[in-house]
């Protein structure tokens, strides 16, 4: 009895040295093959319903969960750090297949929760998502959140959305290696809602100018996610979509293109800003449909950030009655005007001035420019002063047709800066006198009126 008491008490003895011989090193390592071997329990694939509030199945829903070793840099710059992480890969069936791609998710092994984000996946072409569930609202990277627990052979959680509440937010109890989703899609009986299933929707229409008064035909192409893809998941959840949409004129040749449209379907709202086909201001639209969740007809403004609503667009879902209607008007040929008028060059001479002011034959491409930007109408002129005749040439001047204002530069010679300014100037038919001024760099300003064209 007395060894076998001797040798309790040495193997007390050693354990306690050992434990007390134990680095701080030695106790993260140990707790880390803990977590490894934890992490590597929840490998699988869990398979069940993704459900509303309400508890109908919206879809057929699989997490695959996947160990793996994320390596990052210390805080002190000396050492790595080592953690055991959970890669987590999302696929719904609706019965149309969307699949997450694979994102990094914490996993908190001794409460088993599991957490990961969804973010833009920066599909090329699509523009930016953003997770405002209003207008002007702060967007952010992060889409959806999912938060998760293990419990025995399921895994139970919610999908959030950003940006909304949680009435929007969906749910999940899931079987590891439960039935497949083709199986799951029968048992629920799940359709794709007819909104969802599109890749492209193309409406036919005209956009109404108000400056000029001019009517175009016009076509616009609403353009979806890729089918499959993160974006396309996404959308599908959000009430808040989006998409892609073109404005097009000249029978397709010329189009304002916008990548990154807010589709509300709530509202019946969409909101972008379209890229300038050659120009560089901003140009703005905020459309209406008549169905909040479809597009079969909508009525847009175009707003100009420079001088506001510029254009109107009415269009309806295009049908196999809607005929393309031929547009040649922006092929006009070049026009030239010559104004004539009075220059005063100081106190007491008054010379007598002529000006050639040609409007260019327009592509289709400058037409739509200068209808959409009618600050921008390019215009080249020539101002003559007579006896002796001195020429004024300005090859690139820029006519605000809403307001009349034309301004124009031209440097010559070393650094000199001559420029041309003009007020209540109208190229198309009208008849009402205008007023220039030439500035040439530090020499008095030279005023001019014009009172007669031909």
């Amino acid at each position: 009895m007395g060894f076998a008491r001797l040798g309790l008490v040495v193997m007390a003895f050693l354990v306690l040295s050992c434990a007390k011989d134990r680095t701080p090193e030695d106790i993260k390592r140990d707790k880390w093959r803990e977590d490894v071997a934890r992490i590597q329990a929840a490998k699988g694939q869990y398979r069940g319903f993704l459900t509303g509030t309400a508890g109908r199945p919206i879809g057929a829903f699989q997490i695959e969960l996947n160990p793996t070793i994320d390596v990052s840099p210390g805080s002190d710059g000396s050492s790595d750090n080592v953690r055991a992480i959970l890669e987590v890969t999302l696929t719904l069936d609706i019965p149309r297949e969307m699949t997450v791609g694979t994102v990094k998710a914490v996993f908190d092994p001794d409460s088993g929760t599991i957490k990961a984000n969804l973010e833009d996946d920066n599909q090329p072409g699509a523009g930016t998502m953003t997770t405002s569930a209003t207008r002007g609202a702060a967007s952010s990277k992060v889409l959806a959140s999912l938060f998760m627990s293990l419990d025995g052979g399921h895994l139970i959680g919610d999908l959030h959305l950003t940006g909304l509440g949680s009435a929007y937010d969906k749910h999940f109890d899931l079987l590891r290696d439960g039935k497949s989703l083709d199986a799951l899609v029968t048992e629920g009986k799940i359709t794709e809602p007819p909104s969802s299933s599109k890749t492209a929707i193309p409406l036919v229409g005209t956009t109404k100018f108000l400056a000029v008064d001019k009517v175009k035909p016009m076509q616009v192409i609403v353009t979806f996610p890729k089918p499959g893809s993160q974006r396309d998941f996404l959308n599908f959840l959000y009430p808040v979509k989006q998409v892609s949409l073109s404005f097009a004129y000249y029978e397709g040749k010329v189009a304002m293109l916008n990548p990154d449209v807010t589709w509300d379907t709530r509202t019946g709202e969409l909101f972008g800003e379209t890229v300038p086909t050659s120009v560089t201001p901003v140009l703005k639209f905020s459309c209406n449909s008549t169905g909040r969740d479809n597009l079969n007809q909508i009525s847009c403004e175009h707003i100009n950030t420079a001088v506001g609503n510029v254009a109107v667009t009415e269009a309806h879902l295009k049908t196999d009655k809607d005929v393309p209607m031929p547009d040649t008007s922006g092929t006009d040929k070049e026009q030239m005007r010559t104004y004539y008028g009075r220059a005063r060059m100081g106190p007491s001479e008054v010379r007598a001035i002529s000006m050639n002011v040609l409007y260019s034959a327009r592509t289709p491409i400058a037409d739509i420019d200068s209808l959409f930007f009618p600050s921008l109408v390019a215009l080249q002129m020539t101002v003559d002063l007579n006896t002796p005749v001195i020429s004024f040439p300005y090859s690139d001047t820029h006519w605000d047709r809403s307001t009349g204002s034309v301004h124009g530069e031209e440097t010559y010679g070393k650094d000199v800066h001559r420029n041309l300014d003009c007020t209540g100037f109208q190229f198309m038919d009208q008849r009402a006198p205008f007023a220039c001024t030439i500035l040439i760099d530090r020499a008095a300003p030279i005023p001019m009126t014009f009172d007669r064209w031909r």
